[in-house]
């Protein structure tokens, strides 16, 4: 089922305290779905340091009046509900069952000062009564995390752009203040061409309310790009998960945000169940970052590459030399503080891989290791005149013209 016009209203009011919306009506009514296997894990499952630096940066839209300050520590506490739909608890098996609810929305930073979500999610009326909150999740499968920092809470300062007509919906905002919480940083989104149909992609956000989940699927693709406004995947998402960023699996940049789908639950007896249909389904309509490019600022120095240690863009012969250290040590590792890049030739000492992303060289495996056809996807970077990135060269980025002789 579509989400129509009035439903999206009421989800804007809401966030405001101004629209009383019964449970069972944001659960129920034009939300989303499981296709073929549930694919949500919670962050702490997640052995992808790419992925979890993505969940970093997704947030939670919240009601102002669910989250309390403390002045003194300079932290929020997050009021939550219990998982339930319409007065139900849960099924037997139902995932997340014992976890706690807050968000109605996701979200993610596009922005130093910029966040991307669905147009229903927020309006300029809306926004005062609602915070972008990074952070709310699992620490393992007991404990949420409902403390934050202040510098995980932000305001809206005004809404820079906003549709929600017909097949578009989107919403970008500026907050009243740039992120300073040091794991968040902005997104790549799509700016030109087309995510081709059949592409691999996943979502991060907070369905139901829950604590955050990252959905990347072995099946779970892009079925049809026809739309102007938006395509279909089937992504195992819900109601909350509106605005969530949706992500090439590969490259990780943003090919937009998740804005309607089917049915999220059914109800059986006097428990609720997530409803389960195939994964060749029509799948979740994402409206496309095309969509919304034009009120996102690009940032210089969000889409660089590892090698690029000086951030304009070019591969100097230094930087070069760099990677190629760490292709004759046959491996690398993270190392923040003995190193200007965060990583040092040679195999790690102990665990502490997980501490960093991968190195943009290594990616045709990701295994710490830079192969000799990693190295040479560098050197073309270092015999052109530049690079950028855009989502569609083997490693993400693209080739500018070759240098003159």
């Amino acid at each position: 089922m579509k989400l129509n016009i009035s439903r999206g209203l009421c989800a804007a009011l809401f966030a405001a305290g101004a629209c009383s919306m019964p449970a069972a009506a944001q659960q129920l009514v034009g939300g989303k779905v499981i296709y073929g296997t549930d694919d949500r894990i919670d962050v702490y499952q997640e052995t992808s340091a790419q992925r979890r630096q993505w969940a970093a940066s997704t947030c939670a839209l919240v009601s102002a009046s669910k989250l309390i300050y403390d002045a003194e520590s300079d932290t929020y506490t997050m009021i939550t509900s219990g998982f339930n739909v319409g007065g139900r608890q849960p099924c037997d098996g139902e995932p997340f069952a014992s976890q706690p609810t807050s968000a109605f929305c996701s979200g993610f930073a596009a922005g130093v000062d910029v966040i991307a979500t669905a147009g229903h999610c927020v309006n300029s009326g809306s926004l005062p009564g609602m915070r972008f909150v990074f952070g709310f999740q699992m620490l393992d499968a007991d404990t949420p995390v409902t403390t934050f920092r202040g510098d995980q809470v932000y305001e809206g300062l005004q809404v820079l752009g906003r549709q929600q007509v017909g097949d578009l919906d989107y919403a970008v905002v500026q907050l009243t203040q740039t992120i300073t919480a040091p794991e968040v940083r902005p997104l790549p989104i799509r700016r030109s061409g087309v995510v081709a149909e059949g592409a691999a992609v996943g979502v991060i956000g907070h369905p139901s309310g829950l604590p955050m989940k990252i959905a990347f699927g072995p099946t779970t693709v892009v079925h049809d790009n026809t739309n102007a406004g938006y395509f279909t995947a089937n992504l195992d998402t819900y109601g909350g998960n509106s605005g969530s960023p949706v992500f090439d699996a590969l490259t990780g940049l943003v090919e937009g945000v998740l804005v309607r789908g089917a049915r999220d639950y059914n109800i059986v007896g006097s428990c609720f169940e997530s409803n389960r249909i195939a994964d060749s389904s029509s799948g979740e309509d994402v409206s496309k970052a095309l969509t919304f490019a034009e009120f996102v600022p690009q940032i210089v120095g969000t889409d660089f590459h590892s090698a690029d240690a000086d951030k304009n863009n070019t591969i100097s012969l230094s930087e070069a030399l760099r990677v190629i250290q760490f292709y004759n040590a046959s491996a690398y590792h993270c190392d923040a503080s003995k190193s200007e890049d965060g990583y040092l030739p040679g195999p790690p000492e102990g665990e502490i891989d997980g501490e960093c992303l991968p190195h943009n060289s290594d990616f045709i495996e990701v295994d710490y290791v830079i192969s000799l056809s990693e190295l040479l996807r560098l050197i073309q970077y270092y015999a052109s005149t530049g690079y950028t990135f855009c989502g569609e060269g083997e490693d993400g980025f693209c080739l500018d013209m070759v240098k003159a002789e």
